[in-house]
């Protein structure tokens, strides 16, 4: 089964910009608690998009995750969403 149809469309692929951007936090958390650093952060509307420098670890951490196979410290994802949803609601007015 692909990637593309577990997500529904919550990723984006840029290789014009080399950018991997994706709007599931858990996702999210789950590429910063591997070592990937967001770059950007963009609002669209009510809807938080994170952007990545693309690299093959994004795609492969993100299928990791969505497949149940990625494994790391529970406490640093944890930390890792709680430090996403202040930067997320700490801009919200």
């Amino acid at each position: 089964m692909e990637l593309s149809s577990i997500c529904r469309g919550i990723q984006k692929l840029n290789m014009e910009n080399n950018t991997y951007k994706t709007k599931d936090i858990g996702e999210v958390s789950a590429l910063v608690t591997s070592g990937r650093k967001v770059i950007e952060m963009q609002r669209d509307g009510r809807v938080c998009w994170f952007v990545f420098e693309h690299t093959d670890q994004c795609e492969k951490i993100s299928k990791e995750y969505f497949f149940g196979n990625l494994t790391g410290n529970l406490r640093q994802y944890n930390e890792a969403m709680i430090n996403l949803k202040n930067r997320i609601f700490s801009n919200v007015r």
